[in-house]
C-alpha cells in the first residue's frame, strides 16, 4: 500500500471513528457504483443498523438518476446479494472492514423487461 493510500485508509478510520461516536446506533455505508451502472447522488450514507437490505435497496432506487423503473437493482456486499431482510448492523458484522467500521457496498442494475 502506498503513502496515499494509506493517508487515505487513516482519514477514512478517523471519519468513521468520529462517526460512530456521534451515532452509535448508525452504520456508514460507502457504495461504488459498476461504471455502466446506476449513478447516485451520493456515495457515502449514515443508515440505521436495523434498517434492512430491502429498505437500503429502495433508498438507493430512489437516489438513483439513470435507473428505469423496468430495472432490477442488486446491492453487493463482497460480491454477494445479502438477503432483502438481513439488517445493516448484520451486514456490517460479517461484511464490514474491521478497522474502519465501515460498509462498502457496489450497486448494479439489470434490465428485466428486455430493452
Amino acid at each position: 500500500m502506498n503513502s496515499s493510500n494509506l493517508e487515505v485508509d487513516l482519514a477514512l478510520r478517523h471519519e468513521a471513528e468520529r462517526i460512530r461516536k456521534k451515532h452509535p446506533d448508525k452504520v456508514p455505508v460507502i457504495v461504488v457504483s459498476v461504471s455502466d451502472g446506476p449513478v447516485l447522488d451520493k456515495t457515502k450514507y449514515l443508515v440505521p443498523k436495523c434498517f434492512t437490505c430491502g429498505q437500503l435497496t429502495h433508498v438507493f432506487r430512489k437516489r438513483s438518476e439513470n435507473t428505469s423503473p423496468t430495472a432490477a437493482l442488486f446491492v453487493l456486499f463482497d460480491d454477494r446479494i445479502p438477503p432483502a431482510s438481513a439488517t445493516v448492523g448484520e451486514l456490517l458484522k460479517i461484511h464490514g472492514d474491521a478497522q474502519t467500521g465501515v460498509l462498502r457496498c457496489t450497486v448494479t442494475h439489470e434490465n428485466v423487461y428486455g430493452s
